[in-house]
């Protein structure tokens, strides 16, 4: 009896290591196999054989290379949208999401995004209320805001308008660093080109003013790290001070609208127009994990820009359906 409550209490151990990260999905694959063993990741706490579909994900997760355990309630639904949809070969790198995230893997799929490409006529928007995520880059690259609206009674889904800015003399630069076609998407009218080699704010406050005479926006949402005179430089008679909302980019902050985002996706409530710039930073998206489970996306560990997903996770933080 004692060395049988040594083993549970050392599988236990095993367990969390997994769990957090610390244990390669080889070994505790291997633990795993201890008879009367199965962790969360393949059932319920119970020490009970595996469902079918259980097995099923634990063979993808197992051909992932550099997965790590995670909790079964982060990806319940990730699990059973996958698996009916028959995208269970890229299941395993959706759902490894640990303290420092594996950059090979895509936590927004090009399978779920384009679930979402509906169109948008932006002239029949004309009004309705709106919120919206400012993001300023500190450098040269991509600056901008989105628009969301949120479901009314003319359309179920949320709505997303991007409106990016790269200043003109930066696009080469851009191209050869980032190996996407800036110059195209300026050309098709998905990005702004402004003066110059730094971002141009008059540029995108005049586009913000002028968006703001055509949409009710409710709020202004910007990250507070990355400048705090946003309200006084983009204030205008149609924008007053007290639309602007200050947000933090950290786990208490940006979890809840993470997590929101993968949902509304998997649920096909949400509408992007296809925009390949928001797109491509979509596939961009790496996660971080802390030991509460809150997520939120990496700027360190993604492997190109994310802002576009940045800036619609601010939104989407603030925004309610009406409009309220």
């Amino acid at each position: 009896m004692k060395n049988e409550r040594n083993k549970k209490m050392k599988i236990r151990e095993y367990m969390k290591m997994a769990k957090r990260g610390f244990l390669g999905i080889e070994e505790f694959d291997a633990i795993r196999k201890q008879p009367g063993f199965y962790p969360p990741v393949l059932g319920d706490k119970q020490e009970k054989e595996p469902t079918e579909n259980q097995l099923r994900m634990k063979l993808v997760i197992k051909q992932t290379l550099n997965t790590k355990a995670v909790s079964g309630d982060m990806f319940a639904l990730e699990t059973e949208v996958a698996i009916s949809n028959e995208s269970a070969s890229n299941l395993g790198t959706q759902l490894c999401v640990t303290s420092r995230p594996d950059t090979n893997f895509i936590w927004l799929p090009a399978d779920i995004w384009d679930g979402c490409d509906f169109e948008i006529d932006e002239k029949n928007l004309a009004g309705k209320c709106c919120f919206v995520g400012l993001f300023l880059s500190p450098n040269t690259g991509i600056s901008g805001y989105e628009i969301l609206l949120p479901p009314d009674n003319d359309c179920k889904r949320w709505r997303v308008l991007p409106r990016f800015f790269l200043p003109h003399d930066n696009i080469e630069k851009c191209e050869d660093h980032d190996q996407v076609p800036y110059n195209k998407w300026v050309r098709d009218g998905f990005i702004t080109a402004t003066e110059g080699k730094e971002v141009d704010q008059a540029a995108i406050k005049k586009k913000l003013r002028e968006d703001a005479t055509l949409y009710n926006m409710q709020k202004i949402v910007y990250d507070r790290w990355t400048d705090d005179g946003i309200p006084q430089r983009f204030m205008s008679e149609v924008i007053p001070p007290e639309k602007f909302i200050s947000f933090g980019l950290g786990f208490a902050s940006m979890s809840a609208p993470s997590k929101k985002l993968k949902k509304l996706l998997l649920e096909k409530k949400l509408s992007h127009g296809g925009n390949p710039v928001l797109k491509w930073m979509a596939g961009n998206v790496a996660i971080e994990m802390d030991v509460s489970e809150n997520i939120k996306p990496s700027m360190k560990y993604s492997k190109g820009n994310i802002c576009g997903i940045i800036m619609l996770l601010m939104a989407l933080a603030q925004a309610r359906p009406g409009g309220q």
